[in-house]
């Protein structure tokens, strides 16, 4: 019994981790979508924009066609940056802007709305991230649940030379729950390992 109260709060450790590590929202989508500097929250406003759809034709930054999300990297433009993530993410020409379409049927993956797959877009950045930038952003859907996972992160070694920092924007990640979900399932397994430990005491 002693190892099972163990298990339970090893799990409960776990999700408050994951807990904490998604714990900056950037913004929340309304039908309309959302475009927010993703940086804001960390004091850095105007540095990455991101757009995310809600369910309206989306045409952030300038784009005249719909898409799901997009990214604004122009504020970056002093760091050579370098997209080496899948086919899907498209880049707007002469700019540092790139969008997931709406329609991702050229890739096997559907149509908004009923896609069966969204590539991860993932970015390398010469210059390595300030200290209080690296973690994980989100964006909410309407109804509060996570719709967006962005992550920042400083990299050793990148794989490709020169290159020091990354970012991944992940659309509409399946079955990531909200922050808060995470929390009262991380409360209940603490209150779980709780309960083992009393009753292998007895």
């Amino acid at each position: 019994m002693k190892s099972l109260w163990k298990i339970g709060l090893a799990l409960a450790v776990l999700f408050f981790a994951t807990a904490s590590f998604a714990d900056i929202t950037v913004c929340r989508e309304t039908s309309d979508g959302c475009v927010a500097d993703l940086l804001a929250q960390v004091g850095f406003p105007d540095f990455i924009k991101v757009a995310s759809d809600g369910e309206s034709p989306f045409h952030p930054f300038g784009v005249n066609f719909d898409v799901s999300d997009a990214i604004d990297l122009t504020g970056m433009n002093y760091a050579g940056i370098q997209y080496v993530g899948p086919e899907g993410w498209v880049q707007l020409p002469d700019s540092l802007v790139w969008v997931l379409p709406a329609d991702l049927s050229g890739i096997g993956c559907g149509i908004e709305n009923e896609t069966t797959c969204e590539p991860v877009g993932v970015w390398l950045f010469e210059s390595s991230w300030v200290a209080g930038v690296p973690g994980t952003y989100v964006i909410l859907d309407e109804d509060g649940s996570v719709g967006d996972v962005i992550t920042l992160s400083n990299l050793e070694n990148s794989g490709v030379p020169g290159y020091y920092a990354q970012l991944t924007f992940a659309s509409d990640p399946f079955g990531v729950p909200e922050p808060s979900s995470l929390m009262l399932l991380g409360s209940g397994l603490f209150g779980l390992a709780g309960l083992l430990r009393r009753k292998a005491m007895q």
